[in-house]
C-alpha cells in the first residue's frame, strides 16, 4: 500500500469519525426535544390544576364573605335549608 491509500483510509476515518460525531449529536437533540415536549404537556396539566384550585379558593372566600354577612336569623334559616336538602339527597344549590 502506497502513501495514498494511506491517505485516502485517513480521510475516509475522519469523514465517518465526524459523521458519526454529526448523527450523534442529531439523535441526542432528538431525545431531549421528546422530554422536554412531555415536560411542557406535564407543565401545562399542573398549570390548569393550579387554576381549578384559584378559582374553588375563590369561591370558598366568596361563599364565607356571604355568610359572614348574614345576621343571626338569617344564618340559622341558611342552615335549616342546607340540612333539609342534604337529608332528601338534593342539590344545595337553589
Amino acid at each position: 500500500m502506497g502513501l495514498l491509500s494511506y491517505l485516502k483510509i485517513g480521510v475516509l476515518v475522519a469523514a465517518l469519525a465526524v459523521g458519526g460525531g454529526f448523527v450523534w449529536h442529531y439523535q441526542h437533540l432528538k431525545a431531549q426535544n421528546r422530554i422536554l415536549k412531555a415536560e411542557v404537556v406535564t407543565l401545562q396539566r399542573i398549570a390548569e390544576i393550579y387554576e381549578r384550585d384559584a378559582e374553588i379558593d375563590k369561591e370558598i372566600a366568596d361563599e364565607k364573605a356571604r355568610v359572614d354577612r348574614l345576621t343571626p336569623a338569617e344564618l340559622d334559616a341558611e342552615y335549616e335549608r342546607l340540612r333539609q336538602y342534604g337529608r332528601a339527597g338534593k342539590s344545595a344549590n337553589p
